[in-house]
């Protein structure tokens, strides 16, 4: 069976819904984050192209400042070991629900902006989150 996208199609998909997902993300921290004028994302390593991140402050006039992980486990590892200052951190589905058990997920009420009635239902498959309250699903989330 052929593939839908090409592995160059792929990319260039995962990055303009990488730079949709953080802007949409950052709809409820922009205000925050403009007063310090830095959104802080706790991100896999080379999930975003730097360049989304660039265009992102070039639109914005927000900087970033990104940390990443290698792993779920490291991830989460960091966050109970006191990590904070983090506006976005960007879990996998399975790990989002046992970050909610632990109670290191904010309620963002991500549901209720613009543009959210467009994400399909059947990417909210978290059990601790149907409703997108607490995270937005990004792609590879399925």
């Amino acid at each position: 069976m052929k593939p839908l996208f090409s592995l160059k199609s792929r990319h260039k998909v995962k990055n303009a819904l990488a730079l949709t997902s953080i802007a949409i993300t950052s709809l409820g921290f922009i205000h925050s984050a403009s007063a310090a004028e830095t959104l802080n994302l706790y991100n896999w390593g080379e999930y975003i192209n730097p360049e989304v991140l660039t265009r992102f402050t070039e639109e914005t006039g927000i900087q970033i400042k990104l940390d990443t992980y290698s792993s779920n486990e490291e991830m989460l590892a960091k966050l109970q070991a006191g990590a904070t200052g983090y506006d976005i951190v960007f879990p996998s589905v399975h790990m989002q629900d046992i970050m909610a058990k632990l109670d290191l997920l904010e309620k963002t009420d991500i549901n209720q902006y613009s543009g959210f009635e467009n994400i399909d239902t059947n990417f909210l498959n978290s059990e601790s989150d149907p409703h997108g309250e607490y995270c937005l699903p990004t792609p590879g989330d399925q």
